[in-house]
């Protein structure tokens, strides 16, 4: 069952992409907050298809809502600062550059919140780990900018 879950991370990375560039191109259509404003409307209206589904399917007591939270306006925040940026940086720094670098403070950024948030003990290896794909996304970008010049 693990696999799978690596498989959809995968996939969600993928998206992450394809959103990000789609949404760069939209925003030079409509403008940056209309953009975001279109991602965000079409996205709840899915969230909320998919909750239905879930619950004609009757696995509804899977999702649970818990009561207002701070952490949901902390996460909307994140997620329109997220789409803000990407629409505003990609069109300036180049696709692979932005994702090179959003890699690199998801690593950093992970690490930290392992640490500091979740209590985990965080080894050697997690921390060689994370600086071979820091080193690698950074040896590729270096080397993509070798090749436009």
């Amino acid at each position: 069952m693990e696999n799978i879950y690596l498989l959809l991370s995968l996939c969600a990375g993928c998206f992450i992409v394809l959103q990000r560039n789609v949404n760069m191109r939209l925003a030079k259509n409509v403008g940056l907050v209309g953009s975001n404003l279109i991602n965000y409307l079409i996205g709840g209206i899915f969230a909320g298809l998919i909750y239905f589904a879930v619950s004609c399917l009757g696995m509804v007591n899977k999702v649970h809502f818990g009561g207002f939270h701070y952490a949901l306006i902390i996460a909307a925040v994140c997620g329109i600062t997220i789409v803000l940026l990407s629409n505003w940086l990609v069109p300036k720094v180049t696709a692979i550059a932005f994702t090179v670098f959003t890699l690199i403070g998801q690593c950093t950024s992970s690490l930290i919140f392992d640490i500091i948030i979740y209590k985990k003990e965080i080894t050697m290896t997690n921390v060689i780990g994370a600086v071979i794909v820091i080193i690698g996304v950074m040896l590729y970008n270096w080397d993509h900018r070798k090749e436009e010049s």
